[in-house]
């Protein structure tokens, strides 16, 4: 009787073994992977000339006036139109 005591015993430290080991191949596969750098995207077009600031590039793409119709509202109207 002693003897099944054993094998269970023995049959739990295998699977934990096993279980440990397939842990340690996935998060050395994740970390092969990984790259560690951003993913950004690519304003620089050739069509456009930009100085490297992006939001003073957009802040310039507004034309003059843009917003002049939205002057006069209040800010709750303004915040629901586009």
């Amino acid at each position: 009787m002693d003897h099944l005591y054993k094998q269970a015993e023995a049959i739990e430290v295998k699977k934990q073994n096993r279980a440990k080991a397939i842990k340690e191949q996935q998060l050395a596969k994740e970390a092969n992977g990984a790259t560690y750098a951003p993913a950004t995207n690519n304003y620089h077009t050739a069509g456009t000339v930009t100085s490297g600031d992006k939001c003073l590039d957009l802040y310039a793409r507004v034309k003059p006036g843009a917003y002049k119709e939205k002057k006069d509202m209040p800010a709750e109207e303004r915040e629901f139109r586009n």
